[in-house]
């Protein structure tokens, strides 16, 4: 089996933001009813009721694609199929002294705690 991890450009973004709901979704399973990890009034998993839709929400995710250098969007993949995502940040979006951070991970359920992705594909 292949698995890549390839730094994406703006015209792959769209699957990286595809999963990103999913990728809030699943947080919110681990904050339960606090503030902040709930959907807004749209259905929306964000802080503030802005995003009505999960295109406005698309558009807020563009810093990533916007910031070459700086954001670094991966997209990981097994045998060509999307997987899941890092996101990591360097400075000014990360703590002082801080050289990379990785701000966000996911991997779809099937791909999970499965110890080798050879099983699955």
């Amino acid at each position: 089996m292949n698995i890549e991890v390839k730094l994406t450009r703006a015209n792959e973004a769209y699957i990286i933001k595809n999963m990103y709901p999913l990728y809030l979704h699943d947080l919110s399973g681990h904050y339960g009813l606090v503030e902040g990890h709930l959907p807004n009034r749209h259905g929306i998993f964000e802080e503030d009721d802005e995003c009505r839709t999960l295109t406005d929400q698309y558009e807020v995710q563009n810093i990533w694609w916007d910031k070459p250098g700086v954001l670094y969007p991966f997209l990981i993949r097994a045998n060509s199929i999307p997987a899941g995502f890092a996101l990591i940040a360097t400075p000014p979006h990360c703590g002082q002294g801080v050289d990379y951070f990785v701000n966000d991970f996911f991997l779809l359920q099937p791909f999970r705690g499965r110890g080798s992705l050879k099983k699955l594909l």
